[in-house]
């Protein structure tokens, strides 16, 4: 009997340690945008402060998100991007409606390649939200994603990788 409650025990214990505990939500959300460049942008941009001027607030990368959230993101351009050789350093900010509603406000900075195969990465950060978002400010933003040819007409980014992570205590 006792070789027989030990056994069970040992595989009750055995189960315990197999079944994943429950945890906390993620502290990454994870997404797709497809995105293309128009010269009538759909949404607004934020306001950068002094620190960055937005060079055409009518023109935009945007395009939907899908994931772990979704909704309407736009990009725009700011006068501390630059160019050297076949690299173009960008800062951008970016307006993201989710469509759950609200808003989240964002600045990034990357290196988009200016030649094939056009690929761009950045990193940044929300700098603020609406309320019901408010737990996203702070959080990092990150993309990875690659452009058709920027010679033709329209420009688009399509499957690029977002993520927005919160910082955890």
């Amino acid at each position: 009997m006792r070789r027989t409650s030990l056994l069970v025990g040992v595989v009750v214990f055995a189960l315990c340690l197999s079944i994943p505990a429950a945890s906390a939500p993620s502290s990454t959300l994870r997404a797709v945008i497809d995105m293309e460049v128009v010269l009538d942008c759909p949404l607004t941009p934020p306001s950068p402060g002094d620190l960055l001027h937005v060079d055409d607030p009518t023109a935009c990368w945007t395009g939907p998100v899908t994931g772990d959230i979704n909704g309407t993101i736009a990009f725009w351009g700011t006068d501390a991007t630059f160019v050297v050789g076949d690299t173009d350093y960008f800062m951008e900010v970016f307006t993201f409606e989710p469509d759950s509603g609200g808003y989240l406000y964002g600045v990034h900075q990357g290196v988009f390649k200016l030649k094939t195969p056009y690929l761009f990465s950045s990193k940044g950060w929300v700098t603020a939200a609406s309320p019901e978002w408010a737990h996203l400010v702070g959080a990092t933003y990150t993309e990875k994603g690659q452009t058709s040819d920027i010679n033709d007409w329209p420009i688009t980014a399509f499957g690029t990788k977002m993520t927005l992570t919160r910082a955890t205590a």
